[in-house]
């Protein structure tokens, strides 16, 4: 439900979804199917084009997949590591890059008191219900003083910069306004700065580190020395869980990758080490 992808409602966060969407790709890779056999009825919605298989055929056909690698970034650098616990054989490393590792201690200041919040979920469950569909949303990011889920000037300015100018919108977070992410010229979408309030529940109790000691290949964890967002010490523990992980820091911020170039440079240089080690 994200970007130019089908499906309702937008921008909802599910961290068991999303590893399930990691789980498909690596059996697309393996299988050189798009969707696994058993999710053809899953993506019913979608009629999967003879011009889409024929890209995915193309792509698919450059990735040797006896060797695959797993990167992530932010929430997806905890993902990697739920996906890697499967062991899959064609597996063969890992790179989890300043990794959500406990979604119940990220370091995010927001404006919305717990009473607020408790009142948005049951908002949202109580219109999908009522509406058939439509959500209600909260903001992820803002300034200081409104009411969003990370506020600051700095935190809005970070992630800005991290979507991109181009691809940033703000809008009216109506359910109505809500329905589909607003095309671009090139093809794209913008990025929606909002999501279905009962997105909180899914994420409260997502814990990556709880599956960190039954990755079996080798693991690369990347943490930031001034991360404003993610404890660099749960990155830490949860390397010393897997059976073969290795850790390093940067002395940047979490969004330090993106607008320090140093930073960014020793980022790729240590993950493609890593990458041209273990493929």
């Amino acid at each position: 439900t994200f970007g130019e992808s089908d499906g309702q409602p937008r921008s909802y966060v599910n961290p068991k979804a999303h590893v399930e969407d990691w789980k498909s790709a690596i059996h697309a890779v393996t299988n050189k199917k798009i969707f696994p056999a058993s999710k053809e009825k899953d993506h019913a919605e979608h009629t999967v084009t003879k011009e889409e298989r024929r890209v995915v055929a193309n792509a698919l056909g450059c990735v040797d997949a006896k060797r695959i690698g797993l990167w992530g970034l932010s929430f997806g650098g905890g993902h990697v590591i739920v996906t890697g616990s499967d062991n899959f054989e064609n597996v063969k490393c890992i790179v989890s890059a300043l990794g959500c590792m406990d979604a119940s201690k990220i370091r995010i200041k927001g404006s919305l008191s717990k009473s607020q919040i408790f009142r948005s979920i049951l908002w949202d469950l109580m219109m999908n219900v009522v509406t058939f569909g439509w959500r209600s949303y909260v903001r992820l990011v803002g300034p200081e003083g409104t009411s969003v889920l990370s506020a600051g000037d700095k935190n809005m300015a970070d992630v800005k910069k991290y979507v991109g100018p181009k691809y940033w919108e703000e809008r009216d977070i109506h359910p109505q306004n809500m329905t589909r992410n607003q095309p671009i010229a090139d093809g794209t979408t913008k990025w929606i700065n909002g999501m279905p309030a009962a997105s909180l529940l899914n994420i409260t109790g997502y814990s990556p580190l709880d599956s960190a000691s039954k990755v079996e290949c080798p693991c690369l964890f990347i943490a930031a020395t001034s991360d404003d967002w993610t404890p660099e010490e749960l990155i830490e523990e949860a390397s010393k869980k897997v059976k073969n992980g290795t850790y390093v820091e940067f002395k940047c911020h979490h969004m330090g990758f993106v607008d320090d170039k140093k930073a960014r440079n020793e980022l790729f240089k240590e993950t493609l080490t890593f990458l041209g080690k273990h493929l």
